[in-house]
């Protein structure tokens, strides 16, 4: 398959199944992902791979690394029209602070859903 768009769209679905089940091959096809959308300079590709590495980190437990990655996603998707991302991304990072226990800054990304969803 040539290095484009639904190339990255297909390893994105890919390293979404597999983010739960088995880590390291969801890593394998997020970051092949990454790599193909930078060099297509696809945003929309690029935050979304960043956004899945993040959730991928979490189910291994490293909350630090995965608020990296969601920082970065949030970065990205903030410039594209993706909203349902973004707000996936919100999500996420209020789990990762709820269960580190810092419950204002959770409140404060669930709040920010609401405020995209209206």
């Amino acid at each position: 398959m040539p290095d484009d768009t639904a190339k990255v769209n297909l390893l994105l679905k890919l390293g979404e199944h597999y983010c739960s089940l088995e880590n390291d091959k969801a890593l394998m096809y997020l970051q092949e992902a990454f790599t193909i959308a930078t060099s297509l300079n696809y945003t929309e590709g690029i935050g979304k791979s960043l956004l899945w590495q993040g959730r991928v980190y979490y189910y291994k437990d490293d909350y630090p690394l995965s608020n990296n990655y969601l920082d970065k996603a949030e970065a990205m998707l903030k410039t594209t029209d993706e909203s349902n991302a973004l707000a996936f991304t919100y999500f996420a990072k209020a789990v990762n602070s709820r269960i580190r226990g810092d419950y204002i800054h959770a409140l404060e990304m669930f709040k920010t859903i609401g405020y995209l969803c209206f």
